[in-house]
């Protein structure tokens, strides 16, 4: 009897280690199982978000040529910059030359400018120049004039009041747009003529902006008395092009 009763001691003492052992293999394995839980990585906030869209928007108004011009509050907003490159220096508007004083040599006109001229860069020279439309409004008319080459005329609007806008010395034989069709500002639609072509009328690469006041087309380049300057407008006046960097 008493043999029987240590052997139901020792089968219950074994039972209870066993017991015990399991239990603490079972909470080794969990801890285990749990090393191999991944933290995903935080989701960026709606502010985070607006962050980068401002810095996007930022970066293209960098990369724009034009985004400098007019500013947006001007009142001449609407006006671009016919060339990237901006250089007004040798034959500005109302400018008397003559063939003994012009900047330009040789020169073979005589008389008070009309217009401004856009010169190039000197690395330009051999390169395709865009031409930018200053102004929104339909094209007008598109041909070769004397003296000018290829010349296009654009109806715009200044302050309430018509204008035209004649390009000189454009290539328009690769002309992107028609006559009769509406030419938004800042488009490019055309490159320079080539130096001393048939499409620059023999002069220099490089642009002449005119601007005529009213409806009436008069390309004239040059006028013989300085009071007659008052029918067209002097594109500096439209937009400083002193302060474009």
């Amino acid at each position: 009897m008493a043999k029987a009763l240590k052997i139901i001691i020792f089968v219950i003492a074994l039972a209870g280690l066993n017991f015990w052992v399991w239990s603490n293999w079972k909470k080794s394995d969990v801890k285990s199982g749990n090393s191999n839980v991944i933290s995903l990585p935080a989701l960026p906030s709606a502010s985070d978000s607006n962050s980068n869209a401002d810095n996007n928007t930022a970066d293209n108004q960098q990369s724009d040529p034009l985004a400098d011009w007019a500013p947006a509050d001007s009142p001449n907003s609407d006006y671009n910059p016919p060339l990237l490159h901006i250089d007004i220096s040798r034959k500005p508007f109302g400018i008397l030359v003559s063939p003994e004083n012009s900047p330009i040599s040789p020169e073979k006109f005589t008389g008070y400018h009309t217009g401004t001229d856009f010169e190039i860069a000197v690395e330009d020279l051999n390169k395709d120049v865009s031409v930018f439309a200053v102004c929104s409004g339909d094209v007008e008319s598109v041909e070769k004039i004397s003296g000018y080459g290829g010349v296009m005329v654009q109806k715009c609007i200044l302050n309430n009041e018509d204008i035209r806008v004649i390009y000189g010395h454009i290539n328009i034989d690769k002309i992107s747009i028609k006559e009769g069709e509406y030419l938004p500002s800042g488009k490019e639609f055309v490159i320079l003529a080539d130096n001393a072509s048939e499409l620059s009328s023999g002069e220099r690469k490089h642009l002449h902006l005119g601007i005529w006041k009213g409806t009436k087309i008069d390309v004239r380049g040059y006028v013989q008395d300085e009071s007659e300057l008052s029918e067209w407008i002097d594109f500096g006046l439209i937009v400083d092009l002193n302060n474009i960097e």
